[in-house]
């Protein structure tokens, strides 16, 4: 068997922020997702950044309901460059990390009695591979 070309090496909820002072039943939220990474080229580390904000929908300088901010890492075996990536690394990590900040926003809006909950579906975030693409900084 083939080892994998990369691993999660840690994953970590840098940046946390629930506001639901100003929040009623009946607001629809909108949901964004963005992810950033750092390539560090002679460690073979890959550091992807994978942010998550609800806002009202209704309001446009709303300020988030939640915020999320986490942290992972992954690693390759040996050194790496950008145009070395496989194809399916961005599409693939998105999706690695992507569990982790779903839990985690269900159990915090729940534990935090907002109703109703934040139950973010299974999602299919492949058309942020992209943007995640053009959001990678390359560190030697």
């Amino acid at each position: 068997m083939e080892k994998a070309v990369f691993q999660l090496g840690g994953f970590l909820f840098e940046e946390i922020s629930l506001k639901l002072g100003h929040i009623k039943r009946e607001d629809i939220l909108k949901l964004n997702f963005i992810p950033s990474g750092v390539l560090h080229t002679k460690e073979g580390i890959f550091d992807l950044t994978f942010e998550f904000s609800a806002a009202i929908e209704k309001k446009s300088n709303s300020k988030p309901v939640v915020y999320v901010k986490s942290s992972s890492r992954f690693i390759f075996n040996g050194s790496i460059t950008k145009d070395k990536l496989p194809d399916y690394f961005y599409a693939n990590s998105i999706a690695i990390v992507f569990p982790y900040v779903r839990a985690f926003v269900s159990t915090l809006t729940l534990q935090a009695g907002m109703i109703p909950p934040i139950i973010l579906p299974t999602l299919n975030l492949s058309s942020l591979q992209q943007e995640l693409e053009s959001n990678v900084k390359v560190e030697d």
